[in-house]
């Protein structure tokens, strides 16, 4: 099991981001959530296998609300997160 943290930026508030990405989580299988962060960022902490994260990552833009649209990802591995239960969209 592995958490990865991503720090996304380009048009991803207002635009139905948090919740398409939610729901694309949730469908192929990862826990965490997604948070508008005050920079006008998102910051999304998913948790799964490598493979999963891997798929998420990439995919994510084709799964987004047609409103939304990704210019830049930073990521970073999180090591000894706690297990979580859920994807969720924090506010």
């Amino acid at each position: 099991m592995q958490t990865m943290k991503y720090r996304v930026s380009g048009l991803v508030q207002g635009v139905g981001f948090r919740y398409s990405t939610q729901v694309f989580a949730q469908k192929i299988g990862l826990k965490g959530s997604v948070k508008n962060e005050n920079d006008g960022t998102v910051t999304i902490i998913a948790q799964g296998d490598a493979a999963t994260l891997s798929k998420f990552i990439h995919q994510l833009p084709s799964h987004l609300s047609p409103f939304a649209k990704i210019e830049h990802v930073n990521v970073e591995s999180l090591d000894n997160y706690p297990q979580l239960a859920d994807f969720r969209v924090l506010y």
